[in-house]
């Protein structure tokens, strides 16, 4: 059974750089081999939200780490919580 998880982020004060590795952090979710998942930037641009699926909170982390966006780090402060839609 997968779970829903909410990794919030927000990004170091490096736009030039945020700017290049954006590409990369779509292709990244968008070639993961998971069922759902929705996400953006907010509109401040100050970092963003993704929520997507997992089997279980060692999964999503792995999933997180592997954002370009953290493997680049870009991101200043960041929290990843298991979410219980209701």
């Amino acid at each position: 059974m997968t779970k829903w998880f909410a990794h919030i982020y927000f990004f170091k004060p490096e736009p030039d750089r945020i700017n290049a590795v954006i590409p990369d952090h779509g292709d990244y979710w968008e070639k993961l081999p998971i069922a759902q998942f929705l996400g953006g930037p907010f509109t401040d641009h100050s970092g963003g939200l993704m929520v997507f699926q997992a089997a279980d909170m060692d999964e999503a982390a792995d999933i997180v780490e592997h954002d370009p966006f953290v493997r680049e780090g870009l991101i200043e402060s960041r929290l990843l919580k298991e979410w219980a839609i209701t």
